[in-house]
């Protein structure tokens, strides 16, 4: 009992008083966050907020002491953004070049199912 408290004692410190974390690329990411997480710790290294956490904290950082940063490339919650103290989370918006034709292409290669096409004008704006 005593080494599994020890080892989760050990588990539980951090070495920076921060965490970048990137989307790991799957298929379903609308954009790249590239260099920008990289940017970001290096603003907060600037910062010297590992030393500002360990002047309060004392000077053994735990993970709840970890101030953490995600990025995600779509809106999916792999990344679990909502769980972390900031959260950037890629969306793109729709563009409309010109009035829509009918052809249906849109509504097929939706793969979620949220665009349907009607015979009715009425429904006009409900196609893009």
């Amino acid at each position: 009992m005593e080494a599994k408290e020890a080892l989760r004692e050990r588990a539980s410190r951090v070495e920076e008083g921060f965490a970048v974390e990137d989307c790991f690329g799957c298929d379903n990411a609308v954009i790249s966050s590239d260099a920008l997480p990289s940017r970001v710790e290096e603003v907060l290294r600037r910062a010297g907020l590992t030393e500002f956490l360990r002047e309060k904290a004392g000077e053994e950082l735990k993970y709840h002491h970890q101030f953490r940063v995600v990025f995600s490339g779509c809106p999916n919650a792999c990344s679990q953004g909502q769980k972390q103290d900031v959260a950037l989370i890629g969306r793109v918006e729709p563009v409309m070049q010109g009035s829509c034709s009918g052809c249906g292409a849109c509504e097929m290669a939706c793969e979620e199912g949220a665009i349907r096409l009607t015979d009715s004008h009425e429904d006009e704006d409900q196609r893009h």
